[in-house]
């Protein structure tokens, strides 16, 4: 039922393969296609998630008014998304669009590589006239680019030695390195509006764990992919923030709103010091008489004390 995505992808690299015939430069093509066909979606996200950390002082405000009925915060919720023209589930769809093709890919990838019972080199997906069919049974399976055989995993080789396996190691870092960089870049174009949530600081530390240890373990061809296409949704979101006027106006909405809410907090809690200083330390109230120490003996006593008087009235008797 799927062969016909793989088979998609497959004719795909094929195609640029046979423009350019090196296995990395197909394969990077292939994810440029992709990501561009995504565009339109990820543009959507991106104007979607501004527009809703522009809202989240009226969210917050929402939360306050329907405190313990969820439905109504739902419903409430659903009016101003509805009234501002935003869809939630917009911003999530591109991520939930990347596994997909990362399935398609890693399959196409183990298809190309398929040998038979004897050993030999049998590419699935690819029609037999091929370029690309024709030079991967030559190369008896291997694809080499660059001379890293992008067919191989990195920690199951088979290598003839660490030097030989740590190209791998070297890619599969990169990936790991770019995804990271991608979300801090992702993250750091967003405008806050408190502290970070703990699941978005997961994110942060996970993802590009996750994509460190995936190219570790499938064929090298994937870790290109992940490299790749870090590395163009960095440029996308750079090109986004500076010459789309949807992103660029949306940006500017929410930093003013972030910057509203945080001047509006810093009001509350000044009014909120003075209340408490103006209990403690009522106008007009009396200040506190310090205590009287108690006299010592063998020191000289204040005048007009008990002490004194009796000195006095002794004096005049004799």
């Amino acid at each position: 039922m799927f062969d016909i995505f793989f088979e998609g992808f497959a004719w795909l690299l094929s195609a640029y393969y046979s423009l350019i015939p090196n296995y990395g430069v197909a394969i990077a093509l292939v994810t440029f296609t992709v990501y561009l066909a995504l565009f339109p979606v990820t543009l959507k996200q991106t104007r979607s998630m501004l527009a809703m950390t522009r809202l989240q002082p009226e969210i917050a405000k929402l939360k306050k008014e329907h405190k313990g009925d969820t439905q109504g915060l739902m419903a409430a919720q659903q009016e101003l998304f509805t009234r501002e023209g935003i869809n939630p589930a917009a911003s999530c769809l591109p991520t939930l669009l990347q596994m997909p093709v990362y399935i398609i890919l890693w399959q196409v990838l183990s298809g190309l590589t398929r040998r038979t019972a004897e050993g030999m080199a049998d590419p699935k997906y690819l029609e037999e006239g091929s370029r690309l069919f024709r030079d991967i049974v030559d190369a008896n399976g291997e694809l080499i680019s660059f001379g890293v055989d992008l067919a191989k995993t990195a920690l199951k080789g088979p290598h003839a030695s660490f030097g030989a396996a740590l190209p791998f190691f070297v890619l599969a870092t990169i990936a790991g390195i770019t995804q990271y960089l991608q979300i801090k870049r992702s993250q750091g174009r967003t405008p806050r509006t408190g502290e970070q949530p703990p699941g978005m600081q997961m994110m942060v530390r996970i993802f590009p764990i996750m994509t460190f240890g995936s190219s570790l373990v499938f064929p090298a061809g994937l870790a290109l992919y992940f490299v790749v296409s870090n590395l163009f949704r960095i440029g996308q979101q750079e090109a986004m923030y500076r010459w789309d006027p949807h992103v660029i106006s949306h940006a500017k909405r929410a930093a003013e709103a972030v910057e509203t809410t945080a001047k509006d907090v810093k009001t509350r809690e000044k009014a909120s010091s003075e209340a408490r200083n103006k209990f403690k330390n009522p106008k007009g109230a009396e200040p506190a008489k310090a205590a009287t120490a108690p006299p010592i003996h063998g020191r000289a006593l204040p005048k007009g004390s008990k002490s004194s008087g009796r000195r006095k009235r002794k004096k005049s008797r004799r």
